[in-house]
């Protein structure tokens, strides 16, 4: 790796985000900037180009509803947890969500740590009543009630939350229920050769096959087309 140069020069991304590039350099015949940013101090490296554009993103400025990061982590890679959390932090924030009046505009708000889908990531398998199989196949939803009955100005975090049924989710707040259709956890694997191998438990398969059980399931709802040159159907 050959150093060019070093500048001190304030920059501003897209979203108006101050930066400094601290270092450009060469490397496999590209060349790369390593960038600053002064309002969080996050540092990334990305390819020149993209820093001339000022397309480079802070991952830690609070661009989600004006409270929220994403933090370290890949929206493409984790679609269905993306989903839950932004959806969690539009209800509590955004005063244009439909459901605000029942969660940010009655009490409800989320831990500071929750605040970055980074972290929110690292807590889920952790969060009680987690169940790899029934959380990406739908039959399991993340609840804060159950744990704080009686209390007004409920959290989400980590002690707080715990994973139930459908059921019982709706049955201990007040909003419309929504029947979400399951994807049956029995499927057909097709290798890159075209070898097919009936499927009847997902993560058992992922873990023989050093997949990821998440990514199965997005194949197999049709979110994506294939999995490490895998590729899955529905097992009728």
């Amino acid at each position: 790796m050959i150093e060019i140069k070093k500048t001190q020069e304030v920059l501003y991304n897209k979203n108006n985000h101050p930066f400094l590039i601290r270092k450009t350099y060469r490397k496999n015949g590209h060349t790369y900037c390593e960038v600053e940013f002064l309002e969080t101090c996050s540092i990334r490296k990305v390819r020149k180009s993209v820093v001339d554009e000022r397309s480079v993103k802070d991952r830690y400025a609070k661009d989600v509803c004006g409270v929220a990061c994403i933090g370290n982590a890949k929206k493409v890679d984790h679609l269905k947890e993306y989903t839950i959390w932004k959806n969690m932090i539009e209800r509590c924030y955004n005063p244009k969500n439909k459901y605000y009046h029942v969660y940010g505009g009655n009490d409800v708000s989320v831990c500071e740590r929750w605040l970055c889908f980074e972290h929110f990531l690292e807590d889920l398998p952790l969060i009680e009543g987690y169940d790899e199989e029934k959380f990406y196949s739908g039959e399991i939803q993340l609840d804060k009630d159950k744990k704080q009955l009686n209390i007004n100005n409920k959290v989400y975090s980590l002690e707080t939350c715990t994973f139930v049924s459908q059921e019982e989710n709706h049955s201990m707040r007040k909003l419309p229920k929504i029947v979400m259709k399951s994807v049956k956890t029995k499927c057909v694997a097709i290798s890159e050769n075209g070898s097919e191998i009936f499927v009847d438990h997902i993560p058992s398969f992922a873990k023989k096959y050093n997949l990821q059980a998440s990514k199965i399931y997005e194949c197999v709802k049709g979110i994506r087309k294939q999995h490490k040159g895998w590729r899955f159907r529905k097992w009728e």
